[in-house]
């Protein structure tokens, strides 16, 4: 496979999955609807960090980036809502 391949095969499974997280952790914390997946959310991390070290093109992706961007602030706004108050 050429590197232009590859990169649309990644892209496209980090875009779904985000999407699946970010639909997850709002279905969970808000809706009390189903279990969080904490092992997929930190598999996903660590692919994204090992795809954006090896492919930088990745980071312009916004379908890629944007998932990535909303799971990190509902994160944020999660926590400052659990424990603040």
């Amino acid at each position: 496979m050429d590197k232009e391949k590859i990169l649309k095969s990644i892209s496209f499974a980090l875009a779904i999955s985000g999407i699946v997280l970010f639909i997850d952790i709002l279905l969970t914390q808000f809706f009390s609807i189903g279990t969080e997946q904490n092992q997929f959310l930190l598999g996903y991390y660590c692919a994204m960090v090992f795809s954006n070290i090896f492919y930088p093109k990745l980071k312009k992706n916004k379908f890629v980036i944007y998932p990535l961007y909303l799971i990190i602030c509902l994160k944020i706004f999660l926590l400052v809502k659990n424990y603040f108050f």
